[in-house]
């Protein structure tokens, strides 16, 4: 048998191994008392959380609780061995809901089954002819209408053809231009106050609706969006005020450079 040499090792040196080793020991045998504990533990609770709290959720708690136990008796769960409550399997079914986000489901140490989720916000809602149309979510996927809850989202109209075939990602050019011009008005407060709906024409040009006045803002293509935002904002500013929100029919900011009104 091999013998390990000390030598050139201080004593020092030595207690300071030692003591490691000993602490290292005695954490896992913790960790393993702690694991067979939890093994052995009960269901106390079952606590569900949704994420962000808004009053009114596409999903709610009774959602919730029918899938994750099938008809919705969370009490059912209490009293059962906690390791027979498969986590990841939780997870994936509650993450199958086209309005949930993301779900992380965990065990805590005093028997509590801890449900976390996060719905899905929409961004607009498309409306199409024909169709009752879906949501575009804030990642850019596309989302079924509820019954529950009507978002009271930027309204898209126009020559969309884009269906809705369950939560994939936005595909055509139309719908990844709509999403980057609403996003881009969803950052500020003053284009979420003033802006209802955007139209959007079969040369992929959009025209801004707002909710005060009657006038249409042809916006054109999302190239150059800043600017022309930018541009509106400074006329809003400066001459709605003045002139009166009902005095042009038409706002064009299709040109460079400049605002062209209508009367």
């Amino acid at each position: 048998m091999k013998k390990i040499s000390l030598k050139g090792y201080s004593t020092k040196k030595i207690v300071q191994v030692t003591l490691w080793s000993t602490l290292i020991l005695f954490v896992l045998i913790l960790l393993g008392m702690a694991r067979s504990e939890q093994e052995d533990m009960l269901c106390r609770d079952v606590d569900i959380r949704m994420k962000p709290e808004l009053e009114v959720l596409f999903t709610d708690w009774d959602d919730v609780a029918k899938i994750i136990t099938g008809d919705g008796n969370v009490a059912s769960m209490q009293g059962k061995p906690i390791k027979s409550f498969p986590v990841g399997d939780l997870e994936k079914n509650l993450e199958l809901s086209p309005y949930i986000r993301n779900a992380e489901v965990y065990t805590q140490m005093d028997g509590v089954l801890s449900i976390e989720v996060e719905q899905r916000q929409p961004l607009f809602r498309v409306f199409r002819q024909n169709s009752a149309g879906y949501y575009v979510d804030m990642d850019g996927k596309k989302m079924p209408l509820s019954s529950k809850y009507t978002a009271r989202v930027f309204v898209l109209r126009g020559a969309v053809a884009e269906q809705y075939n369950g939560n994939d990602s936005i595909k055509s050019q139309v719908l990844q231009e709509a999403f980057h011009l609403i996003t881009a008005l969803n950052k500020k407060g003053f284009w979420r106050e003033q802006i209802e709906e955007i139209q959007v024409d079969r040369k992929g040009e959009f025209t801004l609706i707002p909710k005060v006045g009657n006038q249409k803002i042809l916006l054109g293509t999302a190239e150059q969006l800043d600017d022309k935002l930018h541009k509106l904002h400074l006329f809003y500013k400066h001459a709605m005020n003045r002139v009166g929100w009902s005095t042009y029919k038409v706002i064009n900011l299709k040109y460079s450079g400049q605002v062209v009104c209508e009367k």
